[in-house]
């Protein structure tokens, strides 16, 4: 269940940011991508902790 919840908040956050690129405000798609970057991170991290 929180993979898919990652998965759906990264293609959140890459929509975000691909609007903003749209809209030529940099800072913003900037700060979207950061998240996706931060939500990707976190995901490879818990696979990593995760003992199967």
């Amino acid at each position: 269940m929180m993979r898919l919840f990652a998965a759906k908040a990264e293609e959140m956050a890459l929509d975000r940011a691909q609007y903003f690129m749209k809209e030529d405000d940099i800072e913003r798609a900037r700060f979207w991508l950061e998240v996706r970057a931060y939500l990707r991170e976190m995901e490879i991290r818990c696979r990593s902790e995760t003992v199967h």
